[in-house]
């Protein structure tokens, strides 16, 4: 069994990556991976259902992702490509990344990343600008009949 079709069980499974020593593509694998849900509502149920579940006989620890984690900058820290940042609240749970992504860069311009949370979704942009435009055009904009919400978080907060 694989890890995307053990983790299929609790809701649509959009990428998975191995993690390897070095970061090297099909290199060792350091026993963990990251596995990106289609909505946040999935990823959840993955943390309350599948953690301490095996798979080919291992056992497996299921958390949250959280980028920025730690913060120490040390060797193999995921790069952050944007740093600045806006918060997403209004939108129905069944939302996707995906939906939030593209409806974010219609608005405002190139998206480099998106996480769904518990509070809303955090859009990642590279630019300031970006994201200022991001409030000024979307905040109170509609999507699929839900009244969007859209504020900058400011010092890494979130």
């Amino acid at each position: 069994e694989t890890i995307k079709d053990h983790m299929s069980e609790v809701g649509t499974v959009d990428h998975v990556e191995i993690l390897t020593e070095k970061g090297a593509p099909g290199g060792r694998s350091k026993g963990c991976a990251v596995v990106e849900f289609n909505t946040f509502g999935a990823a959840r149920r993955a943390v309350e259902r599948l953690h301490d579940t095996t798979i080919e006989g291992r056992m497996i620890l299921v958390r949250e992702y959280k980028e920025n984690a730690g913060k120490g900058g040390g060797k193999g820290d995921r790069p952050t490509r944007g740093q600045f940042k806006v918060l997403v609240t209004g939108f129905e749970p069944e939302t996707s990344w995906r939906v939030i992504k593209d409806h974010m860069r219609d608005a405002a311009g190139d998206v480099d990343h998106v996480a769904m949370t518990e509070d809303g979704a955090v859009v990642t942009y590279s630019a300031g600008s970006l994201a200022k435009r991001a409030v000024e055009r979307v905040n109170g904009s509609k999507l699929d009949n839900s009244v969007l919400s859209v504020r900058e978080l400011v010092n890494d907060e979130m």
